[in-house]
């Protein structure tokens, strides 16, 4: 994987493209060790999803905002199938232990994976990407959206972990943390279904996956 954090103007775009989708919320470029952090986890689920062989392709450009809380946002950045945009607050990248934050990010990457910001509901934004919106990081994702994001998210954490179900599993537990603790995942709830609804799903997700269920 290359971060494209490593370069002003990508990070500058990936700037752009974010706040453009998230009212109120300001990113800035990773720093060092900020950066050093998202790159870690994020290779096992770029690994995952691409092979070894096509994550040298890959494109990542890495911010962080400066909020309060955890929250996560993944958007397509560029014309490459691995050309990615992935920001993460400052308390998620430096309080979450590595592995719930990996899950966090492969859940917003799910989304982008399906394709979900090209709904048909989200259709007339698109002609707006290249322009610097980012049509799709702050909507909330409907139902059916969310658990096929949970769905692929639990298939690439599988594969991250060898198909063992240990990274697939912590889903659950972050969405049993957020359920119980709320106070630091307002944000992130605000455009998610309630966690501990989903819970139960997310086992089964995690257990079909380590299966090889489709």
């Amino acid at each position: 994987m290359r971060p494209r954090s490593a370069r002003p103007p990508l990070v500058s775009a990936l700037v752009v493209l974010l706040a453009a989708g998230c009212a109120g919320v300001e990113f800035r470029a990773a720093k060092p060790e900020e950066r050093q952090v998202l790159a870690q986890v994020l290779a096992p689920l770029l690994i995952a999803r691409y092979g070894a062989a096509g994550t040298p392709e890959c494109h990542v450009a890495i911010a962080v905002a400066d909020a309060p809380d955890f929250n996560a946002w993944a958007a397509p950045n560029g014309d490459g199938p691995c050309d990615l945009g992935v920001a993460a607050t400052a308390p998620a990248v430096n309080e979450l232990a590595p592995r719930v934050l990996q899950t966090l990010l492969a859940h917003e990457l799910a989304h982008v994976w399906s394709k979900h910001a090209l709904g048909s509901a989200r259709q007339t934004a698109i002609t707006g990407r290249r322009s610097g919106t980012l049509y799709s990081a702050n909507a909330q994702f409907n139902p059916d959206e969310e658990a096929e994001a949970d769905a692929l998210a639990a298939r690439i954490l599988t594969a991250a972990y060898g198909g063992g179900n240990a990274g697939c599993m912590t889903t659950a537990d972050l969405y049993e943390g957020a359920a119980k603790d709320r106070r630091h995942w307002i944000a992130w709830l605000s455009r998610h279904p309630f966690p501990e609804r989903r819970v139960e799903a997310i086992v089964k997700a995690c257990l079909a996956a380590q299966s090889g269920t489709p």
